[in-house]
């Protein structure tokens, strides 16, 4: 029973003190520091909305709104969006429906030729890098190497700038 009293007396003293096993490994002052500090989680670079299908509102820690695909309405219930930047990754009422966003957006649409043929996006809009990529979509139980262009979509990527 003295046994276990001396531990735990060593055990508030060395707690007391300060010490941590990483105060004498650890060479990052902001790790080695005290043993009561406690982590915070850092604030978020953007916050993602869903509102169906491909359809998302990516809002920068910044304020400049992004909304991705907009749905044609009927499928889902259709949200009141006032974005800067619409990006259409698809010729397609599930994906291209850009009268639902008011105001006057940036308009970014991944195809060109009417969604025969990609058209490369790189452009920053206020404090977002937005590009693009090509991607095939093939249906189940297709396996052709030359897709037609029905089946080809850009996909749209993004990077806020923190300064």
């Amino acid at each position: 029973m003295s046994r276990l009293y001396a531990i735990l007396i060593s055990l508030l003293l060395f707690w007391s003190v300060g010490a941590s096993p990483t105060d004498a490994s650890c060479r990052d002052p902001d790790v080695a520091q005290e043993f009561w500090n406690f982590a915070y989680a850092a604030a978020p670079d953007a916050t993602i909305e869903y509102f169906g299908h491909n359809f998302f509102q990516i809002t920068s820690n910044k304020g400049t709104k992004i909304i991705t695909d907009p749905i044609a309405p009927g499928m889902y219930p259709t949200p009141v969006v006032t974005p800067h930047v619409v990006t259409v990754g698809r010729e397609h009422p599930n994906h291209n429906y850009v009268e639902l966003a008011q105001g006057n957006p940036v308009i970014l649409r991944g195809l060109g030729s009417y969604g025969a043929e990609w058209n490369k996006i790189s452009t920053t809009v206020r404090d977002v890098l937005i590009y693009n990529v090509p991607v095939y979509q093939q249906a189940f139980g297709t396996a052709s190497r030359a897709p037609p262009s029905s089946s080809i979509s850009a996909l749209f990527a993004s990077r806020t700038w923190v300064i």
